[in-house]
């Protein structure tokens, strides 16, 4: 009686044969529908979108740091000075909170592509 927790040679080829590929159809069209078929199956839809909006916001709060800014700046000329603390504080919070948020992204990016690299090994 074979032992279970050993993998035999039929067990490989069951895994990696084509009649279990679910992207079979997709992979059929080509090279792009077969990616876009990973890209928006199970977990990695969600993982895809987050990506796409994270890269969009820390875009956003990038150039929110220049604008918040250019507001402070002309409160000091005007000699408002009494603004000048929440100022700092949002060029702080933004200035830690774009990189945290970029790098993020960045991180998810790669889980991304390196499960689209694992489907496509199989």
């Amino acid at each position: 009686m074979p032992d279970s927790t050993t993998d035999t040679a039929e067990d490989h080829i069951d895994e990696f044969s084509l009649g279990m590929d679910p992207f079979r159809e997709a992979r059929d069209k080509g090279p792009g529908p077969w990616i876009t078929a990973h890209l928006f199956s199970g977990t990695n839809k969600h993982l895809f979108i987050f990506t796409i909006f994270s890269t969009i916001f820390s875009s956003v709060l990038s150039s929110g740091i220049i604008v918040v800014v250019g507001l402070a700046i002309t409160d000091f000329i005007g000699g408002s000075t009494e603004t000048l603390i929440f100022y700092v504080w949002v060029i702080f919070c933004l200035g830690i909170g774009v990189p945290i948020l970029t790098l993020t992204g960045s991180l998810i990016r790669e889980i991304l592509a390196q499960r689209v690299e694992r489907d496509a090994r199989k």
